[in-house]
């Protein structure tokens, strides 16, 4: 019997490794897992250490734990783990170099074509991620099979293999393929309620800071972020980023935006993100804008920086210096771009202002229009705001 042959070799003879035939002792391994003969699989892992070594150094075993889910062998999967055949190493962080092939031979693939829920949950849990090429292709997450059960495949898994493998899932992985969902959705807004339910029950503290507002998810977005699922200050600056023409920059650099919101369903996003209590102080990176400003650039070239009222200021100041053409006359796109930025200037500073005019003047409501004095107040110059704000109690 082969096996006997081994364990004759490494445990007495001290045979050197070049005397070993590797390829012969993964084929004794397949057959006793084909053949469900997992007792004689444990004995042969456990008597042969220095064999398992080998074989793991040369990352050849992934086919062991392939075809423990061909052959419907779940308990040599166990064994396989247990005797130091690490999930972790089959797979590599290049993912452009080497998930295509990870993809033709991984166990989790082969579960996802047979639609076995039960295998899959058991592989995820384990460790194992697989992404198909044209996922990889669109830059998906490593693992496209959860975004998959939430799109295609929603209504073939079932409700309860759809939390089961959530649960099984890695939780990077759910949130990652979720807030793709999210950016992506389009009329089917009962399965995103449903699904956040399922990933709210299964994963504690969740975190979907990483959406942004599309034409088709402004009402969701809005609840989770008002809900507390979403930090504030990180998705406005994503949408100030939007409103000043990240996504035509985000094309250019081959990352593809959907649905982007027109520019004053931009400036009513950014007004209820700052009356929610979005920081308004806190500086941000502008990766792009349409309009000359004299923002600082950051030192990795990423772009410029300052509050969201430095970057509106400063667009404001700067309009003489970007160019006409850029407007493309009355009534065009970046026209009312600029009207947009203009209004939310106003309503950013009065916002801002009021919290200090109305510590220190009595009778002073929430109202847009108020009376002359705090009206003055509101629009000088910020020089001159500072100066009276010292001597008014």
């Amino acid at each position: 019997m082969i096996f006997n042959k081994y364990v004759y070799q490494v445990t007495h003879n001290q045979s050197t490794m070049d005397d070993i035939d590797i390829g012969e002792y993964k084929l004794e391994l397949i057959n006793q897992i084909c053949s469900h003969d997992n007792d004689n699989l444990s004995l042969t892992l456990s008597n042969n250490t220095d064999l398992n070594i080998l074989l793991i150094e040369s990352r050849e075993y992934e086919i062991l734990y392939s075809k423990s889910c061909t052959s419907g062998n779940m308990d040599s999967l166990y064994i396989l783990r247990d005797n130091g055949f690490d999930v972790e190493k089959i797979h590599y962080e290049l993912i452009y170099e080497d998930e295509y092939d990870n993809w033709e031979t991984s166990p989790l693939a082969f579960a996802f074509h047979t639609f076995d829920a039960d295998m899959m949950c058991i592989l995820l849990r384990m460790g194992f991620k697989a992404s198909c090429p044209v996922c990889i292709d669109m830059c998906c997450p490593k693992t496209c099979i959860v975004y998959s059960m939430f799109t295609v495949n929603y209504d073939k898994i079932g409700l309860g293999n759809l939390e089961n493998i959530i649960k099984a899932s890695d939780r990077n992985d759910v949130i990652e393929s979720f807030e793709k969902y999210i950016d992506r959705i389009h009329t089917n807004f009962e399965r995103l309620d449903v699904i956040f339910a399922i990933i709210c029950r299964c994963i504690p503290k969740v975190d979907l800071s990483n959406v942004s507002f599309t034409v088709d998810n402004v009402d969701f977005v809005t609840r989770i972020v008002r809900d507390g699922f979403v930090n504030v200050d990180t998705i406005l600056e994503k949408t100030v980023n939007f409103m000043m023409g990240s996504y035509i920059y985000d094309l250019f650099a081959g990352e593809s935006r959907f649905n982007t919101p027109t520019s004053p369903e931009l400036k009513d996003i950014i007004k209820f993100l700052v009356h929610i209590g979005a920081d308004m102080d806190r500086v941000m990176t502008l990766k792009f804008s349409f309009f000359s400003t004299s923002l600082p650039d950051s030192n990795d070239g990423s772009g410029s920086y300052g509050s969201l009222v430095e970057i509106l200021r400063s667009v404001i100041r700067n309009r003489d210096d970007t160019g006409d053409d850029i407007f493309g006359g009355e009534g065009g796109l970046i026209t009312e771009l600029f009207d947009s930025i203009v209004d939310l200037y106003k309503y950013v500073v009065y916002t801002k202002r009021m919290g200090f005019i109305s510590k220190r003047i009595r009778g002073v409501g929430e109202d847009y229009g108020l009376d002359f004095s705090t009206n003055t107040l509101v629009h000088v110059e910020s020089c001159i705001f500072a100066s009276i704000m010292k001597y008014i109690v």
